[in-house]
C-alpha cells in the first residue's frame, strides 16, 4: 500500500519555523512515518495539490492501494484530489468550526470533512467533537502519533533512573536564560535613562535587562560557559555551544510562549512561588520558537517581578538535536504542562516515553494517558474561548482555566517524593513508561491504523489482495466513544 503524506514544514525549514501557526504537524508526521513505514511504502510530498495525483493514478496502473495523509487541520487540507484523503487533526477545543467567514467555505470544518468522508484525530476527546458536528457515525478515528522509544531507554528494556545528586550538563547551541546568571532586582524594572535625554527618546523595553549587563552578579564555571546569552539570528544555523549545568530535582516544560493556550506565565509563577525558599529545584523551559525577539522581554520582566527566589529557571530557546534533546529528557525529574488545551502535547508523551513522570491536567487530548498512576493530576474548570484560526475573535468554543493552587500543591508534593521517596518516584516512572506503551506504541498504532484503513466506512482505500497490510485483531482498537 502506498500512503502519501504531506505537512506544510519539512527537515528543511522546520527550524526557522518553530512557533509558527501548525509547524507541530511537522513532527507528527514524522511520528506516523514510524507505523506506515511498516504497513507499505511512504512518500512525502511538498506540493499535494501537483503531485498527489499523478502518484495515486500510477498506483492504480499498478494495482496498488493508495491514500493521502494530510498533516494539517481541515481548512488547509486539499478537498479536489482524485486519490482518497484523510485529514490527520490536532484539536483541542470542545468543538469544531462550524461557521463560514471571509466567504471561505472551507472554515466549516464540516464542509471539509463531508467531502472528504473521513478523519483521524489525535485524541479521543477531539473524534468526539468532530461526531458532535457530523453525526455518531461519521467514520472518525483517535490514533495518537506513535512515540518512539529513546535509545538509551530502550536498549536496557527499562527506565533510564533519574539521579537528584549527579547532576546533568546541557550542551545547547542557542540563546539560554538562566536565573542564576542574572540581576533580577526588582529596579531594574524602571526602563534606565541617560541625564538630559530628550522627552521624545524612545525608553528602551528590557534590553538594560541582558545578561551581559555589568549589574548582574559574577557567576561561576559550575553555573553556566560561556556566560553571555547568544542573541538569535536572522540565519538560524545552530551558534556556539553553551554548557548548562544543573542538577537538584528537575523540572521540564516544552512550549511556544506566543501560544495562549499553553499557559506559560502560570507555570513559571507557580514554580517560582513554590520554590521560592527552595535552592535544588530548576524549571527547565524549553522554548519552541525561532524568534528570541518575540519572548526575550516578557520573560526578563516576569522573573524580575517574582524574585527574590531561591530555585532556578532556565529557558533554552530554538530548536534540539535528537542527542540534546534526549539528554533534556534525561536530566529532568518531572515533566510540568499547565496548559488550558491540548491537541496532542508529544513532548508530554515523549518524557512519559522514557520513564519521566508529570505534572499535568487531565483534560482534551492529555485525559488520553494522564490520571493519579503516572501524573500529579492538575484541576482545571471549562472556560469561554475562540477558534484559534479565527480572526474574529468570537467566543464560539471552550478550553480549560488552570486552578494554579493545585499547581503549587503537586510541584511541592512531587520535590518530596523525587527527594525523600525515591521507590514511589520510580514506580511513577515506570508506570509512565508502560502507559505509554500501551497507548502510543509503534507497534499499537500500527494496528489502529490497519484497522481504520481496513473498515468499510473508507472503503475507496480497503486494502486489496495485492496490498501488503494484515488485518489487525479484532481487540487492537476499542471504540473512540469508549
Amino acid at each position: 500500500m502506498k500512503f502519501i503524506v504531506h505537512s506544510q514544514f519539512d527537515e528543511n525549514s522546520i527550524r526557522a519555523s518553530l512557533g509558527r501557526p501548525d509547524y507541530g504537524y511537522y513532527f507528527v508526521r514524522k511520528a506516523y512515518q514510524l507505523a506506515l513505514m511498516e504497513l507499505g511504502s511512504v512518500e512525502t510530498v511538498q506540493n499535494p495539490e501537483s503531485e498527489v495525483d499523478a502518484i495515486f493514478e500510477s498506483c492504480v496502473e499498478n494495482g496498488e492501494a493508495c491514500v493521502f495523509l494530510s498533516f494539517a487541520p481541515p481548512h488547509k487540507t486539499p478537498i479536489n484530489l482524485k486519490c482518497p484523503t484523510i485529514p490527520v487533526i490536532a484539536w483541542g477545543l470542545s468543538n469544531i468550526p462550524d461557521e463560514v467567514w471571509d466567504d471561505e467555505p472551507r472554515n466549516d470544518w464540516r464542509f471539509v470533512l463531508r467531502k472528504l468522508g473521513s478523519a483521524i484525530t489525535l485524541s479521543k476527546y477531539a473524534a468526539h467533537a468532530v461526531m458532535a458536528a457530523l453525526g455518531p457515525d461519521f467514520p472518525v478515528r483517535a490514533i495518537a502519533a506513535p512515540v518512539a522509544e529513546w535509545p538509551t531507554a530502550g536498549a536496557a528494556g527499562a527506565v533510564r533512573p533519574h539521579s537528584k545528586s549527579a547532576g546533568a550538563e546541557l550542551k545547547c547551541r542557542n540563546a539560554v536564560i538562566d536565573s542564576a546568571a542574572i540581576d533580577l532586582s526588582a529596579d531594574l524594572l524602571v526602563s534606565v535613562s541617560r541625564p538630559g535625554a530628550g522627552d521624545d527618546e524612545r525608553a528602551p523595553e528590557f534590553g538594560h535587562l541582558e545578561t551581559n549587563s555589568p549589574r548582574r552578579p559574577a557567576q561561576t564555571e559550575e553555573d553556566i560557559s560561556p556566560a553571555t546569552v547568544e542573541t538569535a539570528a536572522a540565519d538560524p544555523a545552530p551558534g556556539p555551544e553553551t554548557i548548562v549545568k544543573i542538577g537538584g530535582v528537575v523540572y521540564t516544560a516544552v512550549l511556544d510562549p506566543e501560544d495562549l493556550h499553553k499557559n506559560w506565565i502560570d507555570l513559571v509563577a507557580g514554580f517560582c512561588w513554590a520554590f521560592r525558599e527552595t535552592a535544588d529545584a530548576t524549571l527547565i523551559v524549553k522554548i519552541v520558537q525561532h524568534d528570541i525577539a518575540a519572548y526575550q522581554s516578557k520573560v526578563f520582566e516576569l522573573l524580575c517581578r517574582l524574585s527574590p527566589f531561591k530555585c532556578r529557571v532556565i529557558v533554552v530557546q530554538g530548536y534540539l538535536e535528537d542527542a540534546e534533546y534526549e539528554a533534556l529528557i534525561a536530566a529532568t525529574t518531572f515533566y510540568v504542562n499547565a496548559s488550558k488545551c491540548e491537541g496532542t502535547c508529544r513532548p508530554l508523551m515523549e518524557f512519559m516515553a522514557y520513564g519521566r513522570p508529570a505534572i499535568a491536567p487531565a483534560h482534551t487530548a492529555a485525559a488520553d494517558y494522564i490520571n493519579d498512576n503516572v501524573a500529579f493530576v492538575l484541576r482545571a474548570s471549562p472556560e469561554i474561548s475562540a477558534w484559534p484560526h479565527d480572526p474574529r475573535e468570537l467566543f464560539r468554543t471552550t478550553r480549560y482555566r488552570l486552578d494554579w493552587g493545585s499547581l503549587l500543591v503537586a510541584l511541592q508534593e512531587s520535590y518530596q517524593i523525587a527527594k525523600h521517596a525515591p521507590e514511589k518516584y520510580a514506580a511513577m516512572a515506570a508506570r509512565a513508561r508502560t502507559k505509554m506503551q500501551e497507548c502510543s506504541s509503534v507497534s499499537a498504532i500500527r494496528q489502529q491504523l490497519t484497522q481504520f484503513l481496513m473498515s468499510p466506512e473508507i472503503s475507496p482505500v480497503a486494502a486489496t489482495p495485492e496490498t501488503p497490510i494484515e488485518s489487525a485483531p479484532a481487540t487492537a482498537l476499542t471504540d473512540v466513544a469508549d
